[in-house]
């Protein structure tokens, strides 16, 4: 003990803590940085320098609310993210129209129903559609497979006249006319198109019966008018 009264002050050194930031997600950007602040001090959240695929940083959760942190312990600020929407188009190469998909990152993507053409049959898109949204907007284009259709001849007694099979839309070089005895043709039930319809069709010869002349020459007895009337129909004998 000295000899008199003394006073003495405490010294103190002001605790540091960290600060911890984390992105969050398996595909989280870089490692977490760490800051190391005083005790009480109040720090700003500011924008993350984290990044993730398919998604944008939207704010950190230090489990206080509003923009900025009273630091009084340890704490990790984990990276709260928005995930982004995308985009898939569907070109449908002169196809039907098909829809556009627009949803988030990562979320299940339904097919689409393959769109139709005249004359075409359709074979799939030029790439696989993906079982989720990817990161990115895409752009799918319908591929197609040209149909052959039959053009089919009915002579309808007369000669046979060989059915045209060709692709669609493809020039149509009408047949060679049928023949029939006693008829002469006149054409088809529908004309004949210049390019391949989307569809197999039939077509039916038209005939017309000839006309004939059955004559007599009676060798130098009385006149026997002549018979003209239409190839096959019944014939009554003159007197």
């Amino acid at each position: 003990m000295p000899a008199g009264d003394q006073t003495y002050t405490a010294q103190w050194e002001i605790n540091q803590y960290t600060v911890t930031y984390e992105g969050g997600g398996s595909d989280g950007g870089t490692s977490p940085v760490d800051q190391t602040v005083d005790y009480n001090t109040d720090i700003t959240l500011g924008d993350s320098t984290f990044t993730r695929t398919g998604y944008t940083f939207d704010t950190w959760d230090c489990g206080q609310e509003g923009s900025t942190y009273t630091v009084t312990d340890n704490v990790t600020c984990a990276a709260q993210w928005d995930a982004n929407e995308y985009t898939l188009n569907f070109d449908s190469a002169g196809g039907s129209s098909v829809n556009a998909i627009s949803q988030d990152y990562d979320t299940a993507i339904t097919e689409p129903a393959g769109p139709t053409r005249e004359g075409y049959t359709f074979t799939g898109w030029d790439k696989t559609i993906p079982d989720t949204m990817p990161a990115g907007d895409q752009t799918y284009t319908a591929q197609w497979e040209i149909n052959q259709y039959t053009l089919s001849f009915d002579s309808a007694g007369g000669s046979t006249v060989k059915s045209i099979t060709q692709d669609y839309d493809t020039d149509v070089t009408a047949p060679k006319s049928p023949t029939r005895k006693g008829y002469t043709f006149t054409g088809w039930d529908t004309d004949l198109p210049e390019n391949m319809p989307a569809g197999d069709q039939t077509y039916t010869a038209q005939w017309d019966a000839n006309e004939y002349t059955v004559s007599f020459d009676s060798a130098g007895g009385s006149a026997i008018n002549s018979i003209t009337q239409d190839y096959d129909t019944a014939i009554t004998a003159p007197v």
